[in-house]
């Protein structure tokens, strides 16, 4: 287990809300790739986030050299493959021959006498502070590595108060690494990876709470692309702060009526925005039926809001709301997200992006906010919106 990836790689950005990629410079970048001879004729595979749009190139190795030339905004988390598999799997993950690393402006150069996975990597000052950074958690990264090994020993003999005592100490290792990461953002407020580092911290959701800790950044760094959508978020965040007004929208139900949200003026509404795709999702339905039975009495309209691709049919909708027993207001807005973030006027109006998903509110029924970011994994988060009625 590489705890560097499976730490900080949850996603380099948290969607395209309200920041257009075009308005932020472009910079050339060159990467030049130096790997053994024997990589000969294989194709090797780039793959990047320029201003959070995916890209993919490849060329072929020849004698094990190999150029890519493009364009690049902020700083990006990269990788390189060579002669990568049509798809990765559990049993092939192993024998990738890739290589990680952040893409600057300017010249990268990757060298290996062997394949990727052991190639240096030379860049700009982003790809320097990362491999700081590495080499921080090389001490855990390595007592990991022989816990594992501990542990594989310990399930074949039975010892299972010893992989249980290992267990343990891996927890401990796995929480030092929140405490280096800690650290180098503190100490670094004017790299770009700090930030990088920090966002993934907060797995796409950016509470309003969170406005202090960002403001700690370099304006250098709140400047870039990233930094800029994150502020976009923030203000967001005042638009949907208790005692705003919630913004308007009209949706289809069930029946293809189109359904505003001031339609249901004189009342409360609990609105939640979902996707059924996500880990979990039977607890979530399972609360959202608790805060049905504690909002009914409250004069209160339950809404609750799909969102799927938009090639999904209408029919996979249906059944979801039969499997997940939603008995009360039923909208959608399939198409309203997709995988580079806000799409639809609603989705755009309430940030929401499959990161952010399921993201709900509790709206007074003068139309104003009572509560937002709302934590929906609370098995007592019903009795708490209660109080909030009057």
């Amino acid at each position: 287990m590489n705890i560097l990836k499976s730490n900080i790689r949850l996603t380099l950005t948290f969607g395209l809300l309200l920041v257009s990629a075009a308005a932020f410079s472009q910079n050339e970048f060159t990467i030049k790739g130096q790997l053994s001879p024997e990589i000969n004729g294989k194709k090797i595979l780039l793959t990047y986030k320029n201003n959070g749009v995916s890209v993919e190139d490849s060329t072929m190795a020849e004698m094990g050299k190999f150029t890519f030339k493009g364009l690049i905004g902020d700083p990006a988390y990269a990788r390189i493959s060579v002669n990568p598999p049509a798809m990765t799997t559990m049993q092939n993950i192993k024998s990738l021959d890739v290589r990680d690393f952040f893409i600057d402006a300017g010249e990268i150069v990757i060298t290996s006498s062997a394949g990727a996975k052991t190639a240096t990597v030379k860049g700009g000052k982003t790809q320097a502070d990362y491999q700081r950074r590495f080499d921080l958690y090389k001490p855990v990264q390595a007592r990991v590595d022989s816990l594992n090994n501990l542990i594989a020993v310990y399930k074949e003999s039975g010892n299972t108060k010893a992989m249980d005592a290992a267990r343990l100490e891996m927890n401990a290792e796995f929480a030092k690494t929140a405490k280096i990461d800690s650290n180098f953002i503190r100490e670094n407020p004017g790299s770009f990876l700090s930030l990088d580092i920090w966002r993934s911290k907060h797995r796409g959701t950016l509470r309003s709470n969170f406005a202090p800790e960002f403001q700690k950044f370099s304006p250098a760094v709140r400047n870039t692309f990233a930094g800029k959508e994150i502020q976009a978020k923030f203000d967001l965040a005042k638009k949907l702060a208790p005692g705003q007004l919630a913004p308007d929208f009209k949706l289809k139900d069930t029946a293809g009526r189109e359904v505003s949200l001031s339609s249901l003026r004189g009342k409360n509404v609990f609105v939640c925005f979902y996707t059924p795709d996500f880990m979990n999702y039977d607890a979530f339905t399972f609360n959202l039926g608790r805060i049905n039975r504690a909002l009914k009495d409250k004069n209160t309209v339950m809404v609750t809001v799909y969102y799927s691709y938009a090639n999904r049919q209408d029919s996979y909708w249906m059944e979801t709301i039969k499997r997940s027993n939603f008995s009360w207001l039923n909208l959608n807005d399939i198409g309203g997200v997709n995988d580079a973030g806000s799409v639809s006027p609603t989705a755009k109006a309430y940030g929401l992006t499959y990161y952010t998903l399921p993201s709900a509110l509790l709206i007074g029924a003068d139309g104003k906010i009572l509560a937002s970011q709302l934590k929906l994994n609370d098995i007592g988060l019903g009795q708490e919106l209660a109080q909030l009625i009057k």
